[in-house]
């Protein structure tokens, strides 16, 4: 039992002096802590949600960012988390997946 709290409090320095955080030092799951650098993020603005069938378009950061070269397209698939969309842009005879910030509604 000592030998647990040595070892956890070794753990805790290393991980200070490494550039975490003290709360991420003292033990907090990884789940807490991946949550923490979220925190102070703007809210979502783009709460569009997509169904099969919709007509899409490249927003300006799909233009800039995305590899498609038609510019509208067709939702096949939504994933279920919903961040990813299989999209069959004009043209191209397999869908594309792309994800929900890069398209908006036609």
């Amino acid at each position: 039992m000592w030998l647990w709290g040595c070892w956890r409090a070794l753990r805790a320095l290393q991980s200070v002096h490494r550039g975490r955080t003290a709360a991420a030092a003292k033990g907090l799951r990884a789940g807490k802590r991946s949550l923490m650098k979220y925190a102070n993020l703007p809210p979502r603005t783009n709460l569009t949600t997509f169904k099969r069938g919709d007509r899409v378009k490249l927003s300006e950061l799909g233009k800039s960012r995305s590899h498609a070269r038609a510019e509208f397209g067709t939702v096949t698939s939504v994933l279920k988390s919903g961040r990813s969309i299989w999209v069959l842009f004009d043209g191209n005879k397999r869908p594309t997946p792309v994800h929900k910030s890069y398209i908006e509604p036609a």
